[in-house]
């Protein structure tokens, strides 16, 4: 329903913290009307992780609706 309530031109991004909801994104993120903005996913730095260890499973992806 995110594609319903997105305008044109609007921004999806989702953050994901199980490797099976990453995968549902993934294939939501594939859909046409949707131009990514990642390339891949984005997962957080060595730094970040010794820092919050709570975020080593986090992938976070983003996407732009084009029509």
């Amino acid at each position: 329903s995110a594609l319903l309530i997105l305008k044109p031109g609007g921004r999806l991004v989702v953050i994901s913290f199980h490797e099976l909801e990453d995968r549902v994104v993934k294939k939501f993120m594939d859909n046409p009307s949707l131009k990514q903005l990642t390339d891949g996913i984005v997962q957080a730095s060595v730094e970040e992780i010794t820092t919050n260890r709570r975020v080593r499973s986090a992938r976070l992806r983003a996407g732009e609706k084009i029509r």
